[in-house]
């Protein structure tokens, strides 16, 4: 993917963050999940160039998540489990966007003993606090 390729330097030493960032909004546009995940990470921490966005950053995680992209309904999770973006803390959000990840394969998820609490359905508030350890802990 063009953006990933300009970003990583692969066509050479100069990187055009204006190029970038437009072949990531082209894919992103055209419903390419990891792309609108990216762009979630860039207005996130004002990366390429970008002015930092937390309303534009939960759009493009929503957009991706949505997409059945697994690392964006992990982040959606935590944003809901941490109270981010201007999102209150919620536990029931939190844990449907985490399983939504285990679910689409979000590795750290598939071994661990959060991935276990998921698979057994264990009451939301053990749940919760199992997602801040694994969060906090790694």
């Amino acid at each position: 993917m063009l953006g990933w390729a300009n970003e990583n330097g692969d066509f050479g030493p100069a990187i055009d963050l204006d190029e970038v960032f437009m072949w990531f909004q082209k894919a992103a546009e055209g419903g390419r999940a990891e792309s609108q995940r990216r762009l979630g990470w860039a207005y996130e921490g004002g990366e390429l160039g970008l002015a930092t966005s937390h309303d534009v950053a939960l759009m493009y995680f929503q957009k991706a998540a949505g997409g059945g992209d697994a690392v964006a309904q992990r982040r959606l999770g935590a944003a809901h489990d941490h109270g981010e973006f201007g999102l209150e803390s919620n536990a029931e959000e939190a844990l449907k966007w985490h399983q939504k990840a285990a679910e689409s394969g979000y590795r750290d998820y598939q071994d661990s003993d959060f991935g276990l609490a998921i698979n057994q359905r264990v009451p939301l508030m053990c749940f919760c606090a199992c997602v801040r350890c694994v969060f906090q802990c790694n």
